[in-house]
């Protein structure tokens, strides 16, 4: 119990002088969170490649979720920043990231077991995941990443959460229904 309330103040605080620092210093802010997400990245590439084959749980709240999180991210950075190529080519970015998502949903195996909804990757499924980062990483070498590039790259990225986590949202509710359907029913 102790350690639980040391790791919330300890959130609690970081979350604070994030809100600080969004107000005093929102070039800082992005900084530091962007050296965040790279350590996030390399764990988290790690972890895929240590884990991608072992079958999972499929959670409805947290694909929602991923995808709540990714959408208010895009939407707090477009807030912060002014740097924008307008709001076509910001909804083009979304919709071939929601393109591409759907596609790397495809990639995954989802089955029951024990009345539970799990999905597995395949050798496929780590491939999409590479192109899904080496692709922004390249496009913002090639272009010298100015801002409005960075903000297409970060709605397509938004649209290929939107696009996997609802895909595979999709297959859950059709996997669930089967499983409330009669044995002998259609």
């Amino acid at each position: 119990m102790k350690k639980r309330l040391i790791a919330l103040g300890l959130l609690a605080l970081i979350v604070l002088m994030g809100l600080v620092l969004v107000f005093l210093s929102p070039g800082l802010f992005l900084r530091l969170l962007s050296l965040f997400g790279i350590l996030l990245l390399i764990l988290s590439s790690l972890l895929m490649v240590v884990t991608f084959r072992k079958a999972k749980s499929v959670k409805p709240q947290g694909l929602m979720l991923s995808m709540g999180i990714s959408l208010g991210t895009a939407v707090l950075y477009s807030w912060i920043t002014s740097a924008s190529p307008g709001g076509g080519v910001l909804c083009l970015g979304l919709i071939f990231g929601a393109l591409a998502g759907i596609g790397w949903g495809l990639t995954n195996s989802f089955f029951m077991e024990e009345k539970s909804v799990r999905s597995q990757g395949n050798a496929w499924y780590l491939l999409v995941w590479a192109l899904t980062l080496a692709v922004p990483q390249s496009l913002a070498v090639l272009t010298g990443r100015p801002p409005a590039v960075g903000m297409v790259l970060l709605f397509g990225g938004t649209g290929l959460v939107l696009g996997q986590s609802g895909f595979s949202l999709w297959r859950y509710l059709q996997l669930k229904s089967q499983l409330s359907q009669p044995a002998g029913g259609s």
